[in-house]
């Protein structure tokens, strides 16, 4: 990809609009001198004139334009002695004043023009991405228990994680939007592990999909259809409802991670399973906090015990090595949608 030009007439980071302050200023100060100088019987001829818009013009560039502390300061420095200084010593009739100041304005020139202009032209750093710099200074094992302590406290404020009176048609809506979630998570699923670029994930999903068929037990979904009864509420034919998979289930995910490299899918992978154990421990208690008990819990206990960031751990490992800031944004993003998951879940519930 070529680097776009830049059009200095009509870029609003180019050259020309940055000397708009310069000009005006200096037009400004020059004449204000100007009229001074001929009002005390000294005017200035065409060289002169000339030479007091040339020093204001070095003068004010670093003033109006962000730059090193000393150049802007020595700027400001010039231009008041300038603006104050000249018009007294014309009206206190400093003789010969009138012959030295051309001389006066080349010096100054000469000195201040250098460091000026070198720091007008000096090109502005490309802003460092505090994201990636901070991502650099740390360890994985700083990281992961330093995000998860950011996720817990940011859901531990949600509406849905603190007690909430649990009326039969509150209860109603958690059981069937809650099902609702899980919506396109065998695309999810399907779409990691058919990209997936190493083995170890692709063994990783097919535990998963193993883990959630349940083995010689019953499924995460029959655990679910056990809880939902456990409430009053049968759902069991929810999933052929095209209608039931709201906003804010795996759809999004599955976008985002059509659109990302191996990297950021590895992260928000290793996020998803990681935040199994943290938000079904948080579930459990909501669970509970509904009346569930005995077999009506098993699905969040044996949810939030999966063993699978376990397995992801190394190859998460390998990718920070590499880019520690594809592992932030990875596990930045699912954050981001797991808490407003549960926010929209909360907010739904408290309007029955």
């Amino acid at each position: 990809m070529q680097p776009e030009k830049k059009n200095l007439c009509s870029d609003s980071e180019g050259t020309l609009p940055k000397l708009v302050g310069p000009l005006l200023f200096s037009v400004l100060t020059t004449a204000y001198i100007a009229g001074i100088c001929k009002s005390a019987g000294n005017e200035l001829d065409s060289a002169d004139t000339f030479g007091v818009f040339i020093f204001f013009f070095i003068g004010s560039l670093p003033v109006f334009r962000e730059g090193r502390k000393v150049t802007r300061y020595v700027g400001i420095i010039l231009t008041i002695i300038g603006f104050i200084g000249v018009p007294l010593l014309i009206i206190a009739g400093v003789n010969g004043f009138e012959h030295v100041w051309g001389g006066f304005v080349t010096i100054i020139v000469f000195l201040f023009s250098g460091p000026a202009l070198a720091e007008f032209g000096r090109p502005k750093k490309p802003a460092t991405n505090p994201d990636k710099k901070q991502a650099e200074k740390m360890t994985l094992e700083q990281f992961l228990p330093d995000w998860s302590d950011q996720y817990t406290a940011k859901v531990s404020l949600l509406p849905l994680f603190n007690p909430i009176e649990w009326t039969k048609e509150r209860r109603e809506v958690f059981v069937r939007m809650f099902y609702d979630g899980g919506g396109h998570f065998d695309r999810l699923l399907f779409l990691i592990g058919s990209r997936a670029t190493d083995e170890r994930l692709k063994n990783v999903v097919l535990d998963k999909i193993k883990d959630e068929f349940g083995g010689s037990k019953n499924s995460y979904e029959e655990l679910y259809l056990e809880f939902a009864l456990s409430q009053g509420f049968d759902v069991s034919r929810q999933i052929l409802n095209p209608d039931s998979c709201h906003d804010f289930s795996h759809g999004h995910l599955v976008v985002w991670f059509g659109k990302h490299d191996a990297d950021h899918r590895l992260a928000a992978t290793a996020a998803c399973q990681m935040l199994d154990n943290v938000d079904y421990q948080n579930l459990e208690r909501v669970a509970v906090g509904m009346g569930a008990t005995g077999r009506a819990l098993v699905f969040f206990e044996v949810r939030r015990n999966v063993p699978h960031f376990g397995a992801l751990r190394p190859l998460l490992a390998e990718v920070w090595e590499s880019s520690p800031e594809s592992v932030k944004a990875g596990f930045d993003f699912i954050g981001e949608q797991q808490i407003e998951l549960w926010r929209k879940l909360g907010e739904e519930i408290l309007r029955h």
